[in-house]
């Protein structure tokens, strides 16, 4: 029983700061994506770059 709640722990906490990298790393690439589709016209976004 202990073994499995510090197995579902450390899993919860992987899974967390994966997640938590996975973010951080993929924001820029959303960021560029997002102005390089703008300034071709694709989309249309409301903010001033």
């Amino acid at each position: 029983m202990v073994t499995n709640l510090a197995f579902a722990g450390f899993t919860h906490l992987a899974l967390h700061s994966l997640s938590t990298l996975a973010g951080v790393a993929s924001f820029p690439l959303f960021t560029w994506l997002t102005y390089v589709f703008e300034r071709m016209g694709v989309i249309r976004v409301t903010t001033a770059w």
